[in-house]
């Protein structure tokens, strides 16, 4: 309100009524995170064969109602089943895991593990396939799964070597996506270089995606300016443009800035 006093902008009636309702939706859903994270309402069940953590369902739970995370706990304490347990919903299938070359073998077995039901394949080529003659089916399929297309996998492995051949098939087929070792889109390109092709695949599938979750201990690696590459994967528009964000938050200047106040800017992103 004092925003539109000063700046005398002209909402109709119904204009009004939509800004106020997404300002109440806002409140509404802080409210919920708060509380989830705090322990005042229960997190989310998850139906694993091995039962998860419950900080791990507190993490999954916020992934499912904020649509967007970017989980940084340390190694070792269980972000894959973080992100298993979201996987496990049937609201995120079909659902696209990223992760690094030597590593879907081992997603594949850790998904199996938790949630031997699932369908799950491993992108082997480079270039599309047809997806539905590979997905390893249940011993005993559920009613749930009947709700993707037959045959088609819940969830798909790919490395990020292979992602930009697969983007243009899956942009728009996949309703969640998890980035494992997301530092691996901190470089967007700048200063006159071109976009990475991998970054410009993870956008384009990430951005038709209603799930986004980015896994990783360190998910930058050099400068404090690598977080927008990141997290305009996982949550778009939250740090608006790369001039505004490097403008309100960094010294220097693209590839090479840095955030000026680590502490208030860890503040704000977990908000």
């Amino acid at each position: 309100r004092l925003f539109m006093q000063r700046f005398a902008l002209d909402l109709d009636d119904e204009g009004r009524a939509a800004l106020v309702q997404r300002a109440s939706r806002y409140d509404q859903d802080v409210d919920s995170f708060d509380k989830l994270i705090t322990g005042a309402i229960e997190p989310q069940r998850f139906d694993l064969a091995i039962p998860p953590r419950d900080y791990q369902r507190v993490g999954a739970s916020l992934l499912l109602k904020a649509r967007g995370l970017l989980c940084a706990d340390d190694v070792g304490v269980g972000k894959t089943a973080l992100a298993i347990c979201a996987l496990s919903d049937p609201v995120t299938w079909p659902a696209l895991v990223v992760t690094l070359t030597h590593l879907p073998t081992q997603w594949e077995r850790e998904i199996l593990r938790f949630c031997p039901s699932l369908r799950v394949h491993r992108i082997r080529k480079g270039t599309p396939y047809d997806v539905r003659a590979f997905g390893k089916r249940a011993r005993k399929p559920t009613a749930q799964q009947d709700l993707i297309e037959p045959g088609f996998p819940h969830v798909l492995i790919v490395n990020y070597h292979k992602l930009a051949g697969w983007a243009d098939s899956l942009a728009g087929v996949v309703k969640t996506i998890v980035f494992d070792e997301v530092q691996e889109l901190r470089n967007m390109g700048s200063r006159g270089k071109g976009v990475p092709a991998k970054y410009q695949a993870a956008k384009l599938i990430a951005e038709r995606c209603e799930y986004r979750c980015g896994l990783s201990a360190t998910p930058i690696y050099n400068y404090g300016g690598e977080f927008y590459s990141v997290l305009s994967i996982l949550r778009p528009d939250a740090l608006g443009s790369r001039s505004e964000f490097l403008t309100e938050w960094c010294s220097g200047f693209d590839d090479k800035a840095r955030i000026k106040d680590p502490r208030a800017f860890g503040a704000y992103l977990r908000s």
